[in-house]
């Protein structure tokens, strides 16, 4: 019977996933590590284990595992079509064992669901301006409910449809700065989903400025709508109802100026943390060099072998 598995035991594991992308072969996308020296080839790391559960004498029953990395190899593009591999990853519970064919990466499929994406643009578009046409005419509810009976049977059966769509509100969004960016690269550095993360924070950002840039700069709303706009990074077209800008004035700024300021200081403080604590930084100001062995001069060997013959 499988146990259940603990947060401390996934952290341990996340943590050796991370150690296991310093490896320095891996060059520039090898993971900086803050605390601990970077792995190395045939190198053991573990025992790992759950940290709460490793302070018993008893391990019996504790899920432990000791990896080492035997090969690296950087990121690249596929030789060809025909390339696979395997992403299945260490499973830690036998009840989620995962399914051999999803666990299988395909470059021939990828380029196939690339390919139907790209077919399925044009008409996601023309069912998005089938859509405004409606709510101009007949008003947003109606246009709402002639879209459910239209479509609304192939979105249960096939999500991925291009006809099929769904209502969002999007409310309180946030610009977000080149420096905001900035401090999330160096917060998330040598995490292993950092590039997710940072992903996901660029594709907010492009979409928060698609919809600001709507919007002209002397009124807080745009008064011709519903409008069409594509966002190709989530490969959408968004219908908007409504569309406003809450903008800054003066007496807010001056309230909002000291919060700000603070949260900005304390971003920089984290920023130059990182590179302040950097070990190569730490070696660098520290002036460190490895004490190495004096060798004796090639003359003074010369000078001693006839002493040692004599």
């Amino acid at each position: 019977m499988s146990q259940p598995i603990s947060v401390g035991c996934v952290h341990a594991f996340l943590e050796c996933f991370q150690s296991m992308l310093s490896i320095a072969s891996l060059e520039e996308d090898a993971a900086l590590l803050m605390f601990g020296a970077p792995a190395r080839l045939y190198q053991t790391i573990g025992p790992l284990q759950d940290p709460m559960l490793s302070m018993g004498a008893d391990v019996a029953g504790q899920t432990m595992a000791i990896v080492r990395v035997i090969g690296a190899q950087k990121a690249g593009p596929p030789e060809g079509p025909d390339v696979t591999f395997g992403t299945r990853s260490l499973v830690l519970d036998e009840a989620e064992e995962a399914d051999v064919n999803d666990s299988t990466f395909s470059v021939a499929e990828k380029v196939t669901e690339d390919v139907k994406i790209q077919a399925a643009w044009e008409t996601t578009q023309q069912r998005a301006n089938e859509f405004v046409s409606l709510a101009k005419q007949d008003g947003w509810d109606a246009a709402v409910a002639e879209f459910n009976t239209l479509y609304g049977e192939q979105a249960k059966s096939e999500p991925n449809d291009p006809n099929v769509f769904k209502l969002d509100q999007f409310s309180g969004l946030q610009r977000i700065s080149r420096e905001q960016l900035e401090v999330l690269a160096a917060q998330t550095a040598g995490n292993p989903a950092s590039d997710l993360i940072l992903s996901e924070a660029r594709v907010q950002r492009l979409f928060v400025e698609k919809l600001y840039a709507l919007v002209p700069a002397d009124v807080n709303a745009v008064p011709p709508l519903p409008l069409v706009t594509a966002f190709k990074p989530n490969q959408s077209f968004y219908c908007l109802k409504n569309l406003s800008v809450n903008r800054v004035d003066q007496q807010r700024y001056g309230m909002m100026k000291g919060p700000l300021l603070r949260r900005e200081g304390a971003a920089q403080t984290e920023s130059l943390a990182v590179v302040h604590f950097n070990p190569d930084n730490v070696l660098k100001r520290a002036r460190y060099r490895p004490v190495r062995k004096a060798e004796p001069a090639e003359d003074e060997q010369s000078e001693q072998q006839p002493e040692d013959a004599a």
